[in-house]
């Protein structure tokens, strides 16, 4: 967080976004051999549940994963960076503005 905030390019509903608590979340993530979807706990205690897309995994290697879904036509792709066996990290955009998040494995 303190990254975005200091840079002078973060677009407001960013900030927002993080500032009313809706960005720090749990996640758990439900998946088939086709479809998933992901089922968020917001740290202000709202729970949001997707709807299932398809998936394809279009590539892997050791330490990436590649992504492709079709969400409202839109066809996108998200690399997937494995950190460790607990972790891994991906890019998220909004309005042009790109983060790093990272999402560590719950035992």
């Amino acid at each position: 967080m303190s990254e975005l905030r200091a840079n002078p390019n973060t677009p407001d509903n960013v900030l927002m976004c993080f500032d009313m608590k809706l960005c720090g979340h749990n996640m758990i993530l439900q998946y088939t051999d086709t479809q998933w979807r992901q089922i968020t706990e917001f740290e202000n205690g709202n729970i949001f549940t997707s709807e299932f897309v398809d998936y394809e995994i279009a590539n892997t290697s050791e330490s990436k994963v590649l992504f492709k879904t079709e969400v409202d036509g839109v066809l996108r792709e998200t690399t997937y960076t494995i950190l460790d066996q607990d972790n891994i990290s991906y890019y998220v955009e909004l309005d042009g503005f790109r983060w790093k998040e990272y999402l560590h494995r719950k035992h």
